[in-house]
């Protein structure tokens, strides 16, 4: 969305500037000089004075004018800018909601000009993460924009990209993947598949093929997205920080852990320097070299990344719902280092500002608790874990469907806690809903398919049914082999569990060459 933002602020002060704001008749008046000047001083950095000015201005325009005039957008659109810039958020809802009423009461919902404070509106929204609010503003956006300027227009394909990161928000990553090929197949024709848009565009394409579990293709276009970032931009720039940034997330994603973590400190000191220390840009790379720290151990350096995470986003967002992922990635940290009265705390801390900003029905709100369960998981407090799961699992069924992969998230966190608790019969339910949903949602073999199929097999094994635990495991080998490669940890689990059920059945002969597989990757890996 940061690229979104920046296209219409360029283009809503090159209009501006120049005396023809967007949808503003030509005129004559002390509160166009001030608006010229409220936007030389936002221009030249001083938000501060710009708000001052660019309020002024609207005064004295509905003294002269009235306030349902349209010479009003100027500077409400200039406060929404500047608001946004400056964290005051509601400000700026304020300012651009009244900036589309009034443009829509004078000329129509399909008026000319309507496109970028309805852009600018869907980016505040999707910023304040309310992103199934956000979808169908950007889809309004994009709709006024090809009415103005052709469905081809390189104006379409910077709606493209915002619209299909929403929907990555709201796991729906199959329409996300095809906007992204969209939004490419223009960038392509309009600034040559060499350019640094192009690569931008392939960074969001790469990231969105990582979730998908389409690993070879997100591998391919993520090394061609930096080899033109590195080409065409040098190695320190932005968008090349972008592309280790996905690079970095496929690395995450099939565990190269190692491999990981040096392209996200890159990451990190490219963001900084263009958008300092406490840039809310920087959090997404913060919580992936957080979770790379974490998993090689480096508990002090993940500890530091996290509390860095939690100070960006106070000082950004308030105590509401975006605060609360850091204090997600925070609180397990403290978990991993047995820290648990802390981490309690921050869930909670968490919880309460989910509730304040969006309630206690939002999907947003059922995720926390899923993590808050994980913790008491962690203390062996299995039932507590289990009333937290159910209650994820029914606002997530209640808000999204049953058939929505956060549904089928809680389900299998459910199936899980069930099966540590020796309930089996009970749990293999929500593991068969779970698998069901996913297998629609992820292309080919992704690893939480090889992870739903070796519980399912486990679960078939500790109710005494062996021959039926055998096709999930062989299942879930494939797909691990296929993922994240024959000499994985995850084949050494599902290899053990095989041995497991010979062994079982007598088999003793043919689990011995499983085993001792299995401990060749575990005496690898280490």
């Amino acid at each position: 969305m940061k690229a979104l933002g920046k296209r219409i602020a360029k283009a809503f002060l090159a209009a501006a500037l120049i005396g023809i704001s967007p949808s503003v008749p030509a005129q004559s008046s002390a509160w166009q000089a001030l608006s010229k000047e409220a936007m030389w001083l936002y221009q030249t950095g001083q938000s501060e004075a710009a708000l001052v000015k660019a309020e002024e201005a609207l005064r004295l325009t509905e003294r002269e004018l009235g306030p349902d005039s349209l010479a009003t957008n100027t500077n409400l659109q200039l406060i929404g800018m500047v608001s946004v810039g400056l964290g005051r958020f509601d400000e700026a809802e304020r300012a651009l909601k009244r900036s589309i009423a009034v443009i829509e009461k004078a000329r129509g919902a399909e008026a000319r000009g309507l496109a970028m404070p309805v852009s600018m509106y869907a980016a505040l929204i999707f910023r304040r993460g309310r992103y199934a609010e956000a979808e169908p503003l950007i889809r309004r956006a994009l709709h006024l924009t090809e009415q103005e300027a052709g469905p081809d227009s390189v104006l379409v394909s910077d709606l493209l990209g915002p619209l299909a990161e929403t929907l990555e928000r709201l796991d729906r990553l199959q329409e996300a993947e095809s906007l992204r090929i969209r939004e490419l197949a223009i960038i392509g024709r309009a600034k040559g598949v060499q350019s640094p848009s192009y690569a931008f565009a392939l960074v969001g394409l790469a990231r969105v093929q990582t979730k998908l579990g389409s690993f070879a293709e997100a591998d391919a276009n993520s090394l061609r997205a930096m080899d033109i970032c590195n080409r065409s931009l040098g190695d320190s720039h932005l968008t090349t920080g972008m592309a280790l940034t996905e690079r970095a997330r496929l690395l995450l994603a099939t565990n190269a852990w190692s491999d990981a973590d040096p392209l996200l400190q890159r990451a990190l000191n490219i963001r900084e320097q263009f958008g300092g220390p406490d840039n809310p840009e920087l959090l997404d790379v913060l919580a992936m070299a957080t979770t790379a720290a974490s998993r090689l151990g480096d508990m002090a350096r993940a500890e530091k990344l996290a509390l860095s995470q939690v100070a960006i986003a106070e000082k950004a967002f308030g105590d509401t719902s975006p605060l609360a992922s850091t204090l997600n990635n925070l609180a397990m940290v403290y978990r991993a280092e047995k820290r648990y009265p802390e981490a309690h705390a921050l869930y909670e801390r968490a919880l309460l500002s989910i509730e304040k900003s969006l309630g206690r029905d939002n999907p947003e709100y059922a995720k926390m608790l899923n993590n808050h369960a994980f913790l008491h998981d962690a203390q062996g407090q299995l039932k507590e874990a289990e009333g937290l799961f159910r209650q994820a699992l029914a606002i997530s069924e209640k808000s999204q469907g049953a058939s929505h992969p956060e549904s089928a998230a809680c389900a299998s966190n459910l199936c899980a806690n069930l099966a540590a608790q020796h309930r089996p019969a009970e749990a293999e339910p929500f593991c068969l809903r779970a698998l069901g949903v996913w297998e629609k949602v992820y292309v080919g073999g992704h690893p939480e398919l090889g992870g739903k199929a070796l519980e399912l097999g486990k679960l078939r094994a500790a109710q005494g049914d062996h021959a039926g635990a055998e096709p999930y495991y062989a299942r879930a080998r494939s797909i691990f082999e296929q993922s994240v490669g024959k000499d994985s940890l995850e084949v050494a689990t599902v290899l053990e569990a095989q041995a497991a059920s010979l062994q079982a059945r007598g088999r003793g002969a043919e689990a011995a060459p499983l085993l001792k597989r299995a401990a060749e990757i575990r005496a690898a890996v280490k």
